[in-house]
C-alpha cells in the first residue's frame, strides 16, 4: 500500500525544509490561503476582504487565487472550512498549504523530486474549474501553471521531429501556455483573423484540464473535436523528464493526455492548437420556448431531438436550457447567412406553431466572428460582469446521448428529460438541465482510437447536465443528500443510454463504475501508461486513471 506524508506528522518537512526548496526555484514557493482567509481573524484585512466578497463569484477573480477553486466545498475537508460570510474558524481544509508558482519546466521537475523525497502527494491546478474537487488536496504540493501566459502564433507550424510535417503543407497553428484561458485565446485568435475550437466561459484554461479531460465546443460539430485539433503537447512527467508529444514522438504520452484525465501523467505547460480561417460571418440562433404544461413541453423536446441529427451534420452546436415549462435554445454556426439558418430551423418553428400548448420566438442574429458573437452571448447571460459566474457550492452529473437514440427514440428523450424535470425531490436545482449540443458533424469523424478521449463522444450529439446546489450553513446530512440525490437523478440518463458515456470533467462525483463512463475501452491501455510515467503514484486524484489504489 501507499503511504502520503501529511501534517502534521512528522514525516512532512519542516519550515526551513521548505524555505530551502523555495530558494532552489527562485522564490516561487507560495503559501497558500483560502479564498476568504483576509475575512477571519486573527488576520483580518479589511482591504483584502472586501475584494473577497465583492469578486466572490467572479470566475476570472478565483482563478488568479492560489487558493480557491471556483466552487468552494472542494476547499473544505469535511466541516473544516473558510467560510467568506461567517465568523466562525478559517481552517485550511483542503486548499493545499503551499504552491509552486510555475513559470518554467525546470520548476515543475524541482517540485516533482521534491515531493518524490518527501513522500508528497502532487497535485495540479490552473484556473480551479474542477468538479470532482482535483485542483484540491489536504497536504499535496499543488503545482500552479495559471502564470503560463504565453501565445504564439505560426503559419507554418512544423511539429517536433515530424519530418514528413514540411512535405504535407503548411499548418497555421496557435502555441498556448497551460495558463492561458479562453477569453485571452479568443481575443488573440481574433485579431489574427482565424478562429479555434473553443469553449465557453472565458475563465476556464485552454491547456489545462479541458484537455485532459478531452474537452467540448460548440464548434466542434464545425471543425471537429477539440481533441482532434490538438497537434503538440509540451510537459513534464512525474520523474522530472520533460517531453514534447505529439503524432511522431512520445505517442503514448501524446494519447494518453488527450482525454485520458487531467493531473495523471504530467504537468502540462503548453499545448499546441490547429487554428482555422476565420469564416466571413458567424450565426446565431436563438430560440425562446413556452408551454402551457409539462406535456406540451415534452411535445417540443422530442421534435427537436428529432431535428437534431440533421442540425448538427450542417455544423450547427449550441446549447438547451429545459425548465419544466419553458426552454431556450442558443445555437452558433461559423459561416452560413439569415435565410439559410431560418430554413434549416423551421421544422421546429412549424412544429410549434401547429401546437396549441406551445409558442417559440426565434431569433437569427448575424456577427462579424466568433469573438463578437462570444461577447454578446456571455454578455447577455452574465449581465453584471460579462464573465462566468461561480463562487457557489454545486455538482454536476452528466451523460452523453448517441446518435442513435436520435435518429429512433426521441420521444424516450423527451419522457427522460421530463421524468427529471418533473420528479418531486428536495434538489432545488433539479428543476432544471443544461444540454450541451457539442456532437456529430465534424466531431463525429475521425478514428475513435486516435486519442484517449473516450469513444462514446464520436457518436454523441447531446452532453446533458444536471445540477444540485447548497448554501453555506448547509449541514453534512443535507450536503450528503444532494450527492446521492443527483446520482439517483442522473440514473434515468444511464439507463437511456446505458452504453454511453460521461464528461469526466462535467461528471458526477459519485459516478458508477466510472472508468467506463469516463474512459470507456481505453481504460486499461491508459492503467498501462500512467504505470509507465508514474509507477510511485506521485500524481493523484478522484477518479483519475489509477486511483484505484488510493
Amino acid at each position: 500500500s501507499h503511504c502520503y506524508c501529511l501534517p502534521p506528522q512528522r514525516c512532512f518537512p519542516s519550515p526551513p525544509v521548505w524555505h530551502s526548496f523555495s530558494k532552489d526555484i527562485g522564490g516561487r514557493l507560495i503559501q497558500a490561503r483560502p479564498a476568504a482567509y483576509p475575512c477571519h481573524d486573527p488576520h483580518y484585512d479589511e482591504a483584502a476582504c472586501k475584494v473577497a466578497k465583492t469578486k466572490w463569484t467572479d470566475a476570472l477573480w478565483r482563478s488568479d487565487q492560489v487558493g480557491a477553486s471556483q466552487h468552494p466545498q472542494w476547499d473544505s475537508f469535511k466541516q473544516q472550512k473558510c467560510l467568506i460570510n461567517s465568523n466562525d474558524t478559517c481552517y485550511q481544509g483542503a486548499v493545499p498549504i503551499y504552491a509552486v508558482d510555475v513559470r518554467q519546466a525546470d520548476d515543475v521537475s524541482k517540485a516533482f523530486a521534491f515531493a518524490t523525497k518527501h513522500h508528497i502527494r502532487v497535485i495540479v491546478k490552473n484556473t480551479g474549474h474542477d468538479y470532482l474537487g482535483r485542483s484540491d488536496g489536504r497536504g499535496a504540493l499543488s503545482i500552479w501553471t495559471h502564470n503560463l501566459k504565453t501565445i504564439d502564433f505560426s503559419d507554418n507550424f512544423e511539429r517536433f521531429q515530424c519530418p514528413f510535417d514540411s512535405k504535407d503543407g503548411q499548418v497555421s497553428a496557435v502555441t498556448v501556455g497551460a495558463g492561458v484561458q479562453f477569453g485571452e485565446l479568443y481575443k488573440a485568435v481574433a485579431a489574427q483573423n482565424k478562429i479555434v475550437i473553443a469553449f465557453d466561459p472565458p475563465s476556464v484554461g485552454a491547456a489545462g484540464g479541458y484537455v485532459g479531460g478531452g474537452g467540448h465546443s460548440v464548434l466542434a460539430p464545425t471543425y471537429g473535436l477539440p481533441a482532434d485539433n490538438i497537434l503538440e503537447i509540451n510537459v513534464v512527467t512525474p520523474d522530472g523528464s520533460y517531453f514534447v508529444a505529439n503524432e511522431c514522438q512520445n505517442k503514448d504520452l501524446f494519447w494518453a493526455l488527450r482525454g485520458g484525465g487531467p493531473a495523471t501523467f504530467g504537468v502540462v505547460l503548453s499545448v499546441t492548437y490547429r487554428t482555422h480561417p476565420a469564416p466571413a460571418a458567424v450565426t446565431n440562433v436563438h430560440h425562446e420556448v413556452s408551454a402551457n404544461d409539462s406535456s406540451s413541453l415534452r411535445d417540443f423536446i422530442a421534435e427537436y431531438a428529432r431535428l437534431m441529427p440533421s442540425i448538427a451534420d450542417k455544423g450547427y452546436g449550441g446549447s438547451f436550457v429545459a425548465l419544466p415549462n419553458a426552454g431556450h435554445l442558443n445555437y452558433v454556426l461559423p459561416g452560413g447567412n439569415q435565410s439559410a439558418a431560418q430554413q434549416d430551423w423551421q421544422p421546429l418553428v412549424d412544429f410549434a406553431a401547429s401546437h396549441p400548448g406551445l409558442k417559440v420566438l426565434q431569433r437569427v442574429t448575424m456577427f462579424p466572428n466568433f469573438y463578437a458573437f462570444f461577447n454578446a452571448t456571455l454578455c447577455n447571460r452574465f449581465k453584471t460582469q460579462c464573465t462566468d459566474l461561480t463562487g457557489t457550492n454545486e455538482i454536476l452529473a452528466s451523460r452523453l446521448l448517441p446518435r442513435s437514440l436520435f435518429v429512433n427514440s426521441p420521444d424516450a428523450i423527451a419522457d427522460a428529460y421530463m421524468d427529471i424535470l418533473t420528479r418531486n425531490s428536495s434538489n432545488g436545482a433539479r428543476n432544471f438541465i443544461l444540454t450541451m449540443s457539442v456532437g456529430g458533424g465534424a466531431g463525429a469523424l475521425g478514428d475513435e482510437h486516435s486519442a484517449a478521449l473516450n469513444p462514446a463522444w464520436r457518436k454523441a450529439l447531446w452532453h446533458t447536465i444536471i445540477q444540485a446546489v447548497w448554501d453555506d450553513d448547509a449541514s453534512g446530512d443535507v450536503i450528503q443528500h444532494k450527492f446521492v440525490d443527483i446520482t439517483n437523478a442522473n440514473q434515468v440518463f444511464r439507463d437511456l443510454a446505458p452504453e454511453s458515456g460521461s464528461y469526466m470533467n462535467e461528471a458526477d462525483y459519485n459516478e458508477p463504475d466510472w472508468q467506463t463512463s469516463f474512459f470507456g475501452e481505453h481504460y486499461e491501455r491508459l492503467g498501462e501508461i500512467k504505470a509507465q510515467v508514474d509507477p510511485h503514484d506521485v500524481l493523484a486524484c478522484r477518479n483519475c486513471v489509477g486511483s484505484e489504489a488510493w
